[in-house]
């Protein structure tokens, strides 16, 4: 019962296991080279740029409303309101964790609850773009009450949002044409149904929508110059992971495991599509804070992310009941 991870049995040497694994060597040779890339990159071109992420909506002042104020104030009470639930649920996660299409590995039981809980990239996206909401809150409030908004503020909610935007569209993409589809291929339906829940819905399907929302009516600046913060975000749930897995033997995401046989494709893929991500952010943002069609399509293109049910898991259901009835 502690809020530490509770792991079923002590795992030992786990890298050292994993590196003698025939024919997935390379991994573990790729992925630190591919994060080594990355994050020389960021560095450089955060450090070349006359200091990008320094820049503070140029018309925070102009997009100040009661409308805007009653939207983030309302959107920010149920962000803290969902994580307060997920955190002090007293039930735990249970991950059975096996790599993915390698039925010779082990399977390793982790369970998960309070601060365990933010071992996921979902949660910690959400718990930036809860930030980013109590941040717009906070601006809204003292621009209509003292006409001005405090200069260090605007800047925090200018960078949590270039986070949140871009985070919000991936965590659901994955969960859409990754996860869900994973589970229905392993015949996880309970994993499944799981997912597909009313809170964890809201931690993915809800969590962009709002983004969506939020793009569409407020439309906060995107700058291309600050992806290299974006991707080192990334890069730092990424180490992360693998430090989990070290001490655990569990990864939350199987395509982030080294032992996985595509884990670096996966890798590049995924900072590739957080970059494009971010780019049609940049141009959907600064096209819909001119027109409402545009907004009207980033809203659209949100609901295309999203997965509110299973046909697979339906019928599983129905066929159990009736099972039950007879």
């Amino acid at each position: 019962a502690s809020r530490r991870l509770c792991p079923s049995e002590p795992m030992h040497g786990a890298m050292a296991v994993a590196r003698q694994e025939e024919g997935l060597g390379y991994n573990f040779v790729t992925i630190p080279l591919l994060l080594v890339t990355i994050f020389v990159f960021c560095v450089r071109s955060l450090t070349s740029d006359a200091a990008p992420g320094a820049a503070v909506e140029p018309d925070v002042e102009l997009r100040a409303s009661t409308a805007l104020a009653v939207l983030h104030i309302g959107v920010a009470t149920g962000a803290v309101a969902l994580l307060r639930v997920v955190y002090l649920d007293a039930n735990y996660l249970v991950v059975n964790y096996r790599v993915f299409g390698r039925s010779d590995t082990p399977e390793v039981e982790m369970k998960f609850r309070h601060l365990g809980r933010w071992t996921t990239f979902t949660l910690w996206c959400n718990t930036v773009g809860m930030l980013y909401f109590v941040l717009a809150a906070l601006l809204d409030i003292s621009l209509l009450v003292n006409g001005r908004a405090p200069k260090m503020l605007a800047m925090a909610k200018s960078a949590l949002w270039e986070v949140t935007f871009p985070t919000a569209f991936l965590v659901n993409l994955v969960v859409t044409l990754v996860l869900l589809p994973a589970c229905k291929k392993a015949g996880k339906l309970d994993k499944l149904e799981i997912l597909l829940r009313f809170r964890p819905q809201c931690l993915h399907n809800g969590f962009v929508l709002v983004a969506a929302v939020e793009a569409a009516l407020a439309s906060p600046p995107m700058r291309p110059g600050n992806f290299p913060a974006i991707a080192l975000y990334g890069m730092a749930y990424v180490i992360f992971a693998v430090g989990l897995w070290m001490r655990t033997g569990i990864f939350h995401y199987f395509f982030l495991d080294p032992r996985f046989r595509f884990s670096t494709a996966a890798m590049v893929g995924l900072f590739i599509l957080l970059a494009v991500l971010h780019r049609l952010g940049c141009v959907a943002v600064a096209a819909a804070s001119t027109s409402p069609l545009v907004g009207a399509v980033v809203v659209l293109a949100a609901l295309c992310t999203c997965t509110f049910r299973d046909k697979a898991l339906e019928n599983f259901k129905a066929g159990s009941s009736s099972l039950a009835g007879g």
